[in-house]
């Protein structure tokens, strides 16, 4: 059993929600939508992608470099061909930091070797913008970590409060869990039933698959979210696109 939050762990965390903020003003016509990856599974670049596109869309895959050709928890993860293919078809490639650690319980030194080596692994392969758009590892965060990762990405994801009203705190985006409880779709339709013009709804997932296991959703999980979406008017973008999305609105 992992260690459970101390006082002090609570109190960092509930500073991080309250402090460092960089806010985006949210307004718009309609609402949008990001669908994105963690650890991006194989079956994530590939079946997540295929059915992203057939509706037109395109999402945000965050990668960990230390998990490029390699399996985890017994499934097979990304390769590097993917990743590239990925970028070729106008997906957006995040950084989930280099080696897949607990960012709250890391030293600093830690958080800045695995932001760094993933940055330079995802840069030196597709462009200078690649890996800007960041997602905690297991979404776990502290003030201290919250200061470290946005001075090196334009914005960073954690999970839960997935959806964003008015304004959203690009150094601390939530996001609604699109596995495990969060998947059925009596879940998730209760958030698109509230969402109004400019909100920001950010989902995410891991494998897509049709045994998918607890941090999953099937292919027909995703395909039914995305029509449901689309159905009420929604934009799909990933995550750097909506920030300019909302930045362009007058």
């Amino acid at each position: 059993m992992g260690r459970l939050p101390t006082y002090c762990d609570k109190l960092s965390r509930y500073a991080a929600r309250h402090s460092l903020q960089n806010w985006l003003t949210l307004a718009g016509q309609q609402p949008v939508i990001s669908i994105t990856f963690d650890d991006v599974l194989a079956s994530a670049a590939h079946e997540g992608a295929r059915i992203l596109e057939k509706y037109g869309c395109r999402g945000t895959f965050y990668i960990a470099g230390s998990l490029t050709s390699r399996q985890e928890e017994g499934r097979p993860a990304h390769t590097l061909s993917d990743i590239l293919d990925l970028q070729a078809r106008s997906h957006e490639i995040g950084s989930h930091g280099w080696g897949h650690i607990n960012y709250a319980k890391a030293v600093n030194a830690e958080i800045h070797t695995d932001q760094s080596k993933n940055l330079a692994f995802l840069q030196s392969h597709l462009n200078q913008s690649a890996g800007s758009s960041f997602a905690y590892p297991f979404g776990q965060y502290d003030l201290r970590s919250k200061l470290l990762t946005a001075r090196a990405h334009s914005s960073c994801r954690i999970l839960g409060n997935g959806l964003h009203r008015q304004r959203a705190d690009l150094n601390l985006l939530g996001c609604h869990r699109l596995y495990g409880p969060g998947r059925q779709q009596n879940q998730w339709q209760l958030l698109l039933n509230t969402m109004q013009p400019g909100d920001w709804l950010i989902v995410n997932t891991h494998e897509v698959e049709f045994d998918c296991g607890t941090y999953g959703c099937t292919p027909t999980d995703l395909a039914t979210f995305i029509e449901a979406a689309q159905s009420l008017g929604s934009l799909i973008l990933p995550v750097a696109s909506a920030i300019s999305h909302y930045r362009s609105q007058p």
